[in-house]
């Protein structure tokens, strides 16, 4: 049994053989602060707990998300043309190959790339080259076919006709030979558009005057449409269509 008295409580009653009677008591306030102190030490225990595991679950996924950023990154700056950017090696796991099939696939590009930038170097040489071949000849032609312009309406109606054609060719010719230079410069980076405003109607009928006489053309375009472009390249790409039509 229990007996209270003020803040102390009896454990309970014995008795010894010879009739004795013995009490023990303990007190309600030391137990109230002994409970108090353990759940103090729960909690912080419990906060360290906590702690602990958002901090291992933070490098957890800094381990792991970290050759995912790696990989978006270099792909980023291999996409902005930085041929030379690739993973960090990393051995003894499955990010580690993965960096080594991105570099090997990286270096694999950057081959390509050279090779494709050798072969548009060998191209530009050889436009530049044979531009410059046929535009000596051409030289004397034009100087020919100018000369024969003038004499055309004195020459046998047998061969006005095709004397008209033979010196518009040699004038085309020149011009596609022009043409062909200055794209080599412009590729070389020797020579920069000449931008400058331009009303689309004059530059569409010239296009269609120089076509040839055997085609009927209907301009529908507005008079005072400007466009901002270079006049060469501009009359090429009108040009390119109108024969493509």
């Amino acid at each position: 049994f229990f007996r209270t008295s003020g803040s102390l409580q009896s454990m309970g009653e014995r008795r010894s053989p010879g009739g004795d009677e013995y009490y023990s008591f303990f007190s309600m306030t030391q137990l109230r602060d002994s409970r108090a102190e353990l759940a103090r030490i729960a909690l912080a225990v419990w906060l360290l707990v906590v702690l602990a595991a958002s901090a291992i679950a933070w490098w957890l996924s800094r381990r792991i998300l970290r050759p995912v950023a790696d990989v978006a990154a270099t792909a980023e700056a291999i996409a902005s043309g930085d041929l030379g950017a690739r993973l960090p090696d990393s051995v003894g796991d499955e990010l580690g190959a993965l960096s080594v099939s991105f570099n090997h696939m990286a270096d694999e590009v950057e081959r390509v790339v050279e090779r494709l930038e050798a072969a548009a170097e060998r191209e530009r040489r050889f436009t530049a080259d044979v531009a410059h071949e046929l535009r000596t000849p051409l030289t004397g032609m034009s100087a020919s076919a100018a000369i024969l312009r003038e004499q055309l309406t004195e020459l046998p109606d047998k061969i006005r006709r095709p004397a008209g054609i033979l010196v518009d060719d040699v004038s085309r010719m020149r011009d596609l030979v022009l043409e062909l230079l200055e794209l080599a410069r412009l590729d070389a980076g020797e020579e920069a558009p000449r931008i400058e405003p331009l009303r689309l109607r004059a530059a569409v009928a010239s296009v269609v005057r120089t076509d040839g006489e055997d085609r009927a053309f209907t301009i529908d375009v507005p008079a005072d449409v400007v466009v901002l472009a270079d006049p060469t390249r501009l009359r090429r790409i009108l040009s390119n269509l109108v024969t493509n039509a």
